[in-house]
């Protein structure tokens, strides 16, 4: 008799820790994601920097969160005198998948501190995804940012 109710105890235990790997299992952890741009070098402003008029926080979009593309690219910048785009040259791109159109949409909506003058922007956008936290997402992105934009693998 006491052999069945440990048989009892031992299946009720695992059907309790099943359902709760199950519940557990169902629920989806959604990690942040994060975007960084750095100015690397920019010509001809009147103090050799121009600067972003409206530099609201970037955010990656719903299909780069789904697809989960996480890296890096370096774009050169064609500005004109009232601080807008013209043109968006790729320098590098890394993974060359997911990000190259991303970037020129940011990039090419973004006004610029007009200088009276028409210059260059060179400008690093990374893309990450990681933490549960904004701030932990951040502190990912941040890192990523010092390391080098390349595909070369050391």
């Amino acid at each position: 008799m006491n052999m069945k109710k440990a048989l009892v105890v031992t299946a009720g235990a695992v059907l309790s820790y099943s359902l709760v790997f199950e519940v557990i299992a169902n629920q989806k952890l959604r990690l942040k994601t994060d975007v960084i741009a750095t100015v690397i070098e920019s010509s001809g402003a009147d103090d050799g920097a121009w600067q972003r008029a409206f530099p609201e926080t970037l955010t990656m979009t719903r299909g780069m969160e789904r697809a989960g593309v996480k890296g890096c690219g370096i774009f050169n910048l064609q500005v004109d005198a009232q601080g807008n785009v013209q043109d968006v040259d790729t320098d590098i791109v890394v993974p060359s998948f997911g990000i190259r159109r991303h970037a020129r949409d940011y990039l090419e909506s973004w006004q610029w501190e007009p200088t009276g003058q028409s210059g260059t922007v060179k400008v690093r956008l990374d893309f990450c995804i990681g933490g549960a936290t904004n701030d932990e997402v951040r502190e990912i992105c941040e890192y990523q940012a010092t390391l080098p934009c390349s595909n070369k693998r050391s």
